[in-house]
Order: C-alpha cells, then structure tokens, then sequence
C-alpha cells in the first residue's frame, strides 16, 4: 500500500515557504480553506509539526476583487537603525528568523508568479 506519510513530508521552513503551502492549499481544496478561515492557529500547527505558542494569535483575512492587504510585521527589537549585519539580511529577505506571529493573506485576484499581469 502506498501513500503519503504526513510525517515524512517536508515541512516549511520559511514563514514564505509557510505562506506560499497555505495558500496554495486553500486554493486548491474549498474544505481547507474553509477550515483555516475558521480555524487558522490550528491549521499551522498542523502543517508545521509542532504547536505554536499559547498567546500567539493568527488571523487570516481573504482578499476580495477591490481588496488587497498588506502585511507589515513588526520590527525586530535587536535591528537597530544602524546598517544590518549579512546575517539579518539573510533573515528579513527570508521572511523572519524562526516563526513569529504570523498574518496570511487568502488568494489575490493576481498571480505575482503571471508575468502578464501588471500593476
């Protein structure tokens, strides 16, 4: 019998990598969608393998034909104003170091990934 082994699938491992599975997810199976929009703490625990932090909240918010949504996640406390190390580069170019409160943005009415649409 063969089959996938939820256990031996890869897990993200960028909170862009996160965001690119769950959208692509929820793009592609409406029960999904529906049980991240109802429950979406759950839903990356799930898809991450492990719990999230009791007091960390996650909010999901689907953008709409006229809508989009922007996130802009807080600021590191140890990045200073001064110029950043190669290591914090490395870090916000990835997305965060580790995972932090995280808001995920349901399907845009673009594809950034279609050349043909511009803004």
């Amino acid at each position: 019998m063969t089959g996938k082994n939820p256990q031996s699938e890869q897990r993200p491992q960028t909170r862009q990598d996160l965001e690119a599975l769950i959208v692509a997810k929820a793009w592609n199976d409406e029960a999904f969608k529906e049980k991240l929009l109802n429950n979406p703490k759950a839903v990356l625990e799930e898809e991450l393998g492990s719990p999230l932090p009791e007091m960390m909240n996650v909010r999901i918010i689907e953008e709409t034909e006229d809508t989009i949504y922007i996130s802009l996640p807080k600021k590191p406390e140890e990045i200073s104003s001064e110029e950043l190390s190669e290591e914090d580069l490395e870090a916000v170019a990835g997305g965060v170091k580790g995972f932090s409160p995280i808001a995920i943005y349901g399907a845009a009415p673009w594809s950034p990934l279609d050349p043909k649409d511009k803004w």
